[in-house]
């Protein structure tokens, strides 16, 4: 229950963070645009946050067994980067990037919740076997 509290909260987070932001650069308190003039710097960031953002969204879905509240912590801070570098760039990229990381953490967030049911669900029917069929079921932890 712990872990979805967590998720819950590194969710809400990181659309609080991302809402600041947007509305930061659209009211023009922060400059937009800012680095539009050098596109080297534009394609070398742009190239950097695809490998990054290609990499991280896999390795939250790896992680979906181990811990579940750590893959929110990995997508957040690749959302909120990417909105920055969008605003700073205006290079549409980074906002299909911050979306499609957006989609990957909300289905993180989902199936973490539909796992935490089903693991409540099989401890509860474990709890009320009786010390024969405990025997007789085969053991499937994971000995590693």
């Amino acid at each position: 229950m712990k872990s979805n509290k967590i998720t819950t909260l590194t969710v809400q987070l990181t659309m609080a963070i991302t809402a600041v932001i947007v509305v930061l650069f659209e009211t023009e308190v922060l400059p937009m645009g800012y680095l539009t003039a050098y596109s080297s710097t534009d394609f070398i960031l742009c190239m950097l946050m695809v490998i990054i953002t290609l990499a991280v969204m896999p390795a939250s879905f790896m992680l979906f067994k181990q811990n579940k509240h750590r893959r929110g912590f990995m997508l957040a801070p690749v959302i909120i980067s990417n909105a920055v570098l969008y605003y700073l760039t205006v290079n549409v990229s980074y906002l299909y990037m911050a979306l499609i990381t957006l989609l990957c953490l909300f289905a993180n967030w989902n199936n973490g919740d539909k796992s935490a049911e089903h693991n409540t669900e099989e401890q509860h029917n474990e709890a009320h076997l009786t010390e024969e069929e405990k025997k007789d079921k085969p053991d499937t932890t994971n000995k590693e």
